[in-house]
Order: C-alpha cells, then structure tokens, then sequence
C-alpha cells in the first residue's frame, strides 16, 4: 500500500509540473506577442508623424547598411545629437559618458 501511494505522489508531481511548465509557456507568448503589438503601434505613430521631426529620420537610420558611408555618418550624427538631448551634455555628470 505505501509503494501505491508513493506512485500518486509522483504522478500529482509530474502533473503539478506539467501544468505550471504549460502557464509558463503560455505567460511568455502573450508577453511576447504584447511586446510586437507595442512595436507595431510605435512604428505606426512614428510613420503617422510626430512632435519630433527626427523620429522619421532615426526610423530610416535603423535599416541603415554598413556599405551606406554616407547615411551612416549622418545617422551616428543624428545618434549623438539625440544621446546629448537626453544626458544634457556631453559629459555626464557621473563622468563617465
């Protein structure tokens, strides 16, 4: 009787452990497929226009190819514009940028 009992135990594991791996993978699709519908939306208001008038540029700069020299400058250009927009200087103020 102890050896069937010890047969439940296992099989209410192993079905414990098939339902929690079947959530999971279920969690992470939707976490996936959420995160392409924020991109899609994000694409779609930069395509719409925006306030700032470089986010057409930097949505063009993003399929940029390395034998493009001339688009790659201008967009590393743009790059550096838009990175000191955002720290507020050239340096940063941890001195580390």
């Amino acid at each position: 009787m102890f050896h069937r009992c010890r047969r439940t135990q296992s099989n209410e594991f192993r079905m414990i452990l098939a339902v929690t791996l079947a959530v999971l993978v279920v969690v992470a699709c939707a976490i996936r497929l959420r995160g392409d519908q924020d991109d899609a939306l994000s694409e779609a208001s930069i395509a719409q226009g925006s306030a700032d008038p470089t986010a057409a540029k930097l949505e063009q700069c993003r399929s940029v190819q390395y034998e493009q020299k001339d688009a790659l400058v201008a967009c590393r250009m743009l790059w550096d514009e838009k990175r000191h927009d955002f720290f507020g200087s050239r340096r940063g103020s941890l001195g580390w940028y």
